[in-house]
């Protein structure tokens, strides 16, 4: 009995945690909805390198993990660059701006 017990507890923890936990992993890359038409263009053209690094790489500089809100404000920033020069413009705004995840 006692066993029965503790392996229904352990199937209700587990089963808490991928509730809680499966939204969180799930939209931690999902700004494509919240960026606007140009910010997606901008994205689709930069380095299959720089839209890894970009959608989960980044952290800012006090650690905490970029928002949607901050990558497309680095889309914005991208969008004075001319289209050739934003791979380059990208990288030079991560190494000096940015702390990325290693």
């Amino acid at each position: 009995m006692r066993y029965s017990t503790m392996r229904y507890g352990l199937l209700c923890a587990i089963l808490v945690l991928a509730v809680t936990c499966a939204p969180s992993v799930g939209c931690a890359e999902d700004c494509k909805g919240r960026l606007t038409s140009q910010q997606q263009d901008i994205y689709s053209h930069l380095s299959a390198e720089n839209q890894k690094t970009l959608t989960g790489e980044l952290k800012t500089r006090d650690g905490k993990p970029a928002s949607c809100e901050f990558r497309g404000g680095l889309m914005d920033m991208l969008a004075n660059f001319p289209p050739e020069k934003r791979d380059d413009a990208f990288k030079m705004l991560v190494d000096r701006m940015l702390i990325r995840k290693k």
